[in-house]
């Protein structure tokens, strides 16, 4: 009888003792998830801090440009085309307006925010400059990070402007295996091979940043040169 009840005692502990050693390594599964889980919030609360601050680093900046263009044309007393330009500015700041906060949009509208940003360019360099936009529909409804292409439209004008010929932008968007590309070629300067390797700063590494941030590896932006002059600037974005 005692050694029946030594028996049913030692089998009793020994499977308290395995449950309670299962639930203490449950618990740990779980304390385990959630750190990571917290640390996987604080990661993404950071990634978005990151990414407002890029963007917000592209508002004024375009906004500054744009008032820069239409102080050049009353400085040399172009007074209609300052006013259409003033008119062009207004309908893009609507749009900037219109997003709100969203950190995303749709392509329809980054583009038709893009064609407007071109006939404002258009405005301010006439015949020096020329411009295409290219986009199948059914791409309109895919969202990117808002102002994405509009930096690489003021690269090309910065770096590939020359006053001896026009400077022609073509701007296409279209699907690829995996994903979408956007690409904007112009046949200006071109770039010197350092200015591929983008520094910390610059407008490019801005969108860079905001592409890794959005999409990790999945978003990319490359810089390449023409022959026999001139710059292609592409995003993928996959998924």
């Amino acid at each position: 009888f005692w050694a029946m009840n030594f028996s049913i005692l030692a089998i009793a502990l020994a499977a308290f003792a395995a449950v309670r050693s299962h639930r203490l390594r449950l618990q740990a599964l779980w304390n385990a998830a959630q750190t990571e889980l917290r640390g996987a919030r604080l990661e993404a609360q950071l990634a978005a801090a990151r990414l407002q601050a890029l963007q917000a680093q592209i508002n004024p900046h375009f906004l500054l440009n744009s008032l820069n263009a239409i102080a050049s044309l009353v400085q040399i007393g172009e007074r209609d085309r300052a006013f259409d330009a003033i008119g062009r500015l207004g309908e893009l700041l609507r749009m900037a307006l219109r997003s709100g906060s969203d950190l995303n949009v749709t392509l329809g509208d980054e583009i038709n925010f893009l064609q407007s940003y071109l006939k404002l360019c258009k405005l301010r360099f006439e015949s020096q400059f020329q411009y295409c936009v290219s986009m199948p529909e059914g791409l309109g409804e895919r969202r990117v990070p808002a102002l994405i292409v509009q930096p690489l439209i003021e690269n090309s004008i910065r770096h590939g402007m020359v006053s001896s010929r026009a400077l022609n932008v073509d701007v296409r968007v279209y699907a690829r295996i995996g994903g979408v590309v956007i690409e904007v070629e112009d046949d200006g300067d071109g770039i010197d091979d350092g200015k591929v390797v983008l520094p910390a700063g610059h407008g490019l590494a801005n969108v860079a940043e905001r592409l890794r941030l959005s999409f990790g590896e999945a978003g990319t932006l490359r810089l390449e040169r023409r022959a026999p002059h001139g710059t292609l600037a592409s995003i993928f974005i996959g998924g």
